[in-house]
Parts: C-alpha cells; structure tokens; sequence
C-alpha cells in the first residue's frame, strides 16, 4: 500500500472542503448559513439576564441552529477594519483584566504565526453534534454560540463573551456556521485546523 498516496489524497479532499466553504460564490443553503448583526443589540451580561436564545434579535439565529445537529464548523469575521480594530482593542483589554469581579473567560491570543493577521476572521471554532436522536433542549452548536454572544451562566466557559464588553458598540459582525454529516469528529478537527491556515484568526490556538 502506498501510504503516501494515500495521505496526498487525504489533504486534497480537505483542501476542497476548505475551497468550498470559504466561496461567497457556492450555495451554501444546503449545509451552512450565515448571520450579520451590530453588537448594539447585545443586553450587557448581568447574573441572571436573558439568554440569546430569548432575545428577539436573535430568534431567526436560534431557529436555524435548532436545526442543525450533526458536528458543525463556524467563524466569525468582520469586515471592516476600523470595527475590527475596535473590537480587538476592547476583547484584549477584556483578557488583561481578569481581576474585574465575575471575570468570563475569551479565547488565548492567536498563534505567534498568525499576529500580523489583517484578515477579517476573529474566531473559528467547531462543535460536535448531539445528532438527531437527541432529546436535549438546544443543539450543541446552539448551545456554543449562545455562549460566545455571552449569555451563558458559567464565567469559566471560555468564549468570546461578546456581551460583556462590546454591548451597546457599533460593531457589524457575520456569524458563517457549517454542518457536516456523516462526519467523524477527528476529521472536524482537521478541516477546523485547514481553515484556520487560510483565515489566520485573530484570536484562539489553532
């Protein structure tokens, strides 16, 4: 057997999907969505608020992601450079200040080889499905942006805690999340990892 063949065609079959879903121009509808909103709509997080999931802004999100539960990939950018610039300087400030009373965890700094990114991708994350058997009351990846927009009840939960420090900012962000099916976790991992090369995120360890 021609183990190396054999690991070519691998990389080439996850630098597809990769090719695939970051084209504005394929038809994402069957497997993925995005969502745009301004951080003005977030409620400052406070013990005890509303969840995202509550939120009126928010509903049309909450209902697409309701729907998806087999593993999913997301990120999330924005594209102007002076919003970007804004929201790096208040995440950072965010994660220097960790002595601030109920402080909620955000992701690490990027990668030292991503620092120098001018990309428009803040974050990029994947979440394993419950698949559709599942009982629960949320999807996973439901679930997970809820806690990245801040609403969730655990402060050590790490995400990016939007509403805790750009609630009330003029700042347009694109939420991207893709489902796959019949897709192992391990391999989730791997595209996560191709995607990430690409985009260079602007924060987390990938």
């Amino acid at each position: 057997m021609d183990l190396s063949h054999t690991t070519l065609i691998i990389e080439e079959q996850i630098d597809r999907i990769v090719e695939i879903l970051i084209n504005d121009t394929v038809n994402h509808d069957d497997y993925g969505f995005k969502f745009s909103f301004n951080t003005n709509l977030l409620e400052q997080y406070n013990k005890g608020c509303r969840q995202a999931y509550e939120i009126e802004a928010f509903a049309v999100l909450f209902e697409k992601l309701e729907q998806m539960k087999d593993h999913c990939l997301y990120w999330f950018e924005i594209r102007d450079k002076k919003q970007r610039d804004t929201f790096l300087d208040l995440l950072n400030s965010h994660r220097e200040n960790k002595e601030v009373e109920n402080y909620r965890k955000v992701p690490a700094k990027t990668l030292k080889a991503y620092e120098s990114s001018q990309g428009n991708v803040i974050y990029i994350g994947v979440r394993t499905g419950k698949g559709f058997g599942s009982k629960s009351r949320h999807t996973n990846i439901a679930e997970r942006i809820n806690q990245h927009l801040g609403y969730y009840s655990t402060n050590s939960t790490q995400g990016l805690q939007l509403s805790s420090y750009v609630y009330g900012c003029d700042i347009n962000i694109t939420l991207k999340v893709f489902q796959f099916s019949n897709l192992k976790s391990d391999y989730l991992t791997l595209i996560e990892k191709a995607v990430a090369r690409y985009f260079k995120p602007h924060c987390g360890q990938h």
